[in-house]
């Protein structure tokens, strides 16, 4: 429930102009995903012009239960040289 009242209200001008500011930002999204659609990653990355985005042609919101392992590993390797 807190996810969707976070993206049902408005954003505060000040929040989205501080998204603008962040580096290191990587969204995985599923193309399939009926429970958040693609476009609201493609929504949301407008406002992070530095993020990478990636789309996992035919999966759906269960994407990441399967990355997150993999995720979790690069995190803890670090950052790359």
């Amino acid at each position: 429930l807190q996810d969707y009242i976070l993206e049902a209200k408005k954003w505060p001008a000040d929040f989205v102009a501080k998204l603008g500011e962040l580096d290191d930002v990587t969204f995985y999204h599923g193309d399939k995903d009926p429970v958040v659609p693609f476009d609201a990653m493609l929504h949301n990355a407008k406002y992070i012009p530095k993020a990478t985005c990636h789309k996992y042609v035919g999966w759906g919101h269960e994407l990441g239960v399967f990355m997150a392992h993999g995720i979790l590993d690069e995190f803890a390797a670090g950052p790359p040289p």
